[in-house]
């Protein structure tokens, strides 16, 4: 695992493909990369990787969004304001440019998040299908309220289902939230009644890592599969 600290607070730790030999691998992003790396995904994805589950895998972890959590935004904020998520996406184009991860084609780049980071990664996919076509969430917070300068998560509901060419995949908790599950089986039932690529899975877990992890083990080999 590689950490890049970035000019403008930007922390991306990028975990390189368990093949270290493999060329042109597959890209994941994922929100809230240090809670993430400690609770375990690296392993697994590597894991994955070695079983052949999935192909070659590229992670980069975003730990901090313009300096989020220590001295810029606060998390939520970063996960939550369009004018920082955009300007992280911009930061992401200049660095795979750098480092050849843009020549990945979208349908093997995947954007993935936790609860607001699930809302921070459907709205990046949303708005930006060129970079990101692929999409997994866990107990994403889509009944999010926002405010003036916060995006709320039946926008981001609506911009997702404004776009075409996504493939979805998203869980949530039976033990969630009683709101947020509420609001992510709305999403999925429109969703459905639109015929977008969603698979939804509704665990009997609630909102904990552990169970993101597992999710994730499942939502890649979908995700990352060619369709025809």
């Amino acid at each position: 695992m590689q950490c890049h600290a970035l000019g403008d607070g930007t922390v991306l730790s990028v975990q390189r493909p368990a093949d270290a030999d493999s060329a042109g691998p597959s890209l994941a992003v994922l929100f809230d990369g240090r809670p993430m790396i400690d609770a375990g995904i690296p392993e697994m994805l590597r894991s994955l990787q070695e079983d052949r589950i999935i192909g070659p895998l590229t992670t980069i972890y975003v730990e901090s969004i313009a300096g989020s959590t220590t001295r810029g935004p606060t998390r939520v904020a970063s996960l939550t304001d369009p004018v920082l998520l955009d300007r992280l996406v911009q930061t992401l184009r200049r660095f795979l440019e750098l480092s050849g991860g843009l020549a990945v084609e979208p349908e093997r780049r995947v954007v993935m998040g936790h609860s607001l980071g699930g809302n921070a990664a459907l709205h990046v996919a949303s708005r930006w299908p060129g970079v990101f076509s692929r999409v997994a969430t866990a107990s994403a917070a889509l009944w999010w309220p926002g405010n003036e300068v916060q995006l709320s998560g039946s926008q981001i509901a609506a911009e997702v289902q404004a776009v075409s060419g996504l493939r979805l995949w998203m869980q949530a908790g039976a033990a969630d939230d009683p709101e947020l599950l509420r609001s992510n089986r709305e999403f999925w039932k429109a969703a459905d009644e639109a015929s977008l690529d969603l698979v939804h899975v509704e665990h009997p877990g609630g909102h904990e890592l552990s169970a993101w992890r597992q999710g994730l083990s499942r939502a890649l080999p979908h995700l990352l599969t060619e369709t025809s």
